[in-house]
């Protein structure tokens, strides 16, 4: 394995020398591992492109830490392999083993092609493909989180950036990004070539299913939605501030999601606690069905300055034909056009954040305008087909571009 990890940093692999050969109709059958750091993700958010994948012929298999939807998974019919991965451990040496374990596994299940998703499994996966020489590495960077987003992390971003220019490298690895910003990053940081960067905006949201008939002029009690996991820079202090200091009457605010205890920015029980003690604050916890949530919705909010790729909650709720309100960050700005189909507040601009949910809370036609204009939005780039079908280009070398 060392003289393996040689040629890596090296550059001198042995698979790299024939990159963007298109897959040919015989080989439609070929493995495609998918790795992601919680089934949740792989069951949540790209459950649709696993079934379009098997569809298409190909052999799925699903490596990730075993987690309540991992069952699901299994009774669902693809074949899953576990792995165990610390979200919190930034530490490198606690992670040799874990490169080891996957090093095996990749040599086990010979894919064709090995689609990663988040950072930390784009490092890991990537190296540990490189070192068992596995065909074709598609990673899957939906935001750069708080590593490149918190100025205070600047020597942890240089590791990073280091680990993912030796793991994204080679002829046949490529990588997509959900955002422009995001593409212009890694460009300029060298850690990945122009012409191995696809941009698709999003996981894919299911239109049909979220798809709603608004009627806001009819609406007695207008409804403010904050859907995320509980991390504070989610911006769920503002949205709580928002319920706090609202005095405008027949407006309610609710909060969808759990804390993270894998991550380390997740809110405290102190935070929770002060939440419960807000009248016009209703906490739902973990929400399942959230095209029925959001029918019940009259805005969706998310104050975020989190590293996002385009927050799937936005595109949920464009999808059901929602105004949107956001702070002005890469991979909101994407979803929300300011103006269109909703208002972009400067990030960490309480007084313009308040100001923007006001008007919305005040204006039914605005609502019905934004919303249609969010629907609209959504249909053009976010829809599960389009982004299934960009998906499957990269997997057959086709050049995915835009933004």
């Amino acid at each position: 394995m060392m003289s393996a990890l040689a040629k890596v940093i090296h550059g001198q692999e042995s698979g790299d020398s024939d990159p963007h050969t298109p897959i040919s109709r015989e080989q439609t059958g070929s493995r495609v591992v998918l790795f992601s750091n919680t089934s949740w993700y792989l069951y949540n958010f790209r459950l649709q492109l696993l079934e379009t994948l098997r569809s298409e012929g190909y052999d799925v298999v699903l490596v990730s830490p075993r987690d309540t939807y991992t069952d699901r998974l299994i009774e669902a019919g693809f074949e899953w392999r576990d792995i165990e991965l610390d979200r919190r451990s930034v530490n490198p040496l606690a992670q040799v083993g874990v490169l080891f374990h996957l090093w095996k596994l990749w040599r086990q299940l010979r894919p064709h092609t090995l689609h990663l998703f988040t950072i930390k499994c784009v490092i890991l996966g990537g190296l540990s493909a490189r070192l068992a020489r596995v065909p074709r590495r598609v990673h899957a960077i939906a935001g750069l989180g708080s590593v490149y987003s918190d100025r205070s992390k600047r020597w942890l971003r240089i590791a990073v950036t280091a680990a993912l220019r030796l793991a994204t490298a080679g002829a046949r690895s490529d990588v997509i990004v959900q955002n422009p910003d995001d593409a212009a990053l890694l460009v300029r940081q060298q850690i990945v070539s122009r012409n191995r960067v696809h941009l698709i905006r999003g996981s894919g949201v299911d239109g049909e299913r979220f798809r709603v008939d608004r009627n806001p002029a009819a609406e007695t009690r207008i409804r403010f939605l904050f859907a995320a996991r509980l991390l504070w820079a989610k911006g769920i202090r503002d949205f709580v501030k928002l319920a706090e200091q609202s005095t405008t009457p027949n407006v309610e605010f609710m909060i969808a999601g759990e804390p993270d205890p894998g991550n380390p920015d997740s809110v405290d029980n102190d935070f929770l606690q002060r939440c419960q003690q807000v009248d016009n604050l209703i906490m739902l916890g973990h929400v399942d069905d959230m095209a029925a949530l959001l029918r019940k919705v009259s805005v969706m909010v998310l104050p975020s300055s989190y590293g996002e790729g385009v927050p799937r909650t936005l595109v949920e709720s464009a999808a059901a034909s929602l105004p949107l309100i956001a702070y002005d960050v890469p991979g909101s700005r994407e979803i929300v056009l300011n103006g269109r189909n909703g208002f972009l507040c400067q990030p960490g601009d309480f007084d313009e954040l308040q100001s923007a949910a006001n008007r919305l809370a005040q204006d039914p036609a605005l609502r019905q305008q934004f919303g249609e204009a969010s629907r609209m939005h959504f249909e053009t780039e976010y829809d599960q087909r389009t982004v299934n079908r960009k998906t499957l280009d990269v997997y057959r070398g086709v050049a995915v571009r835009g933004g």
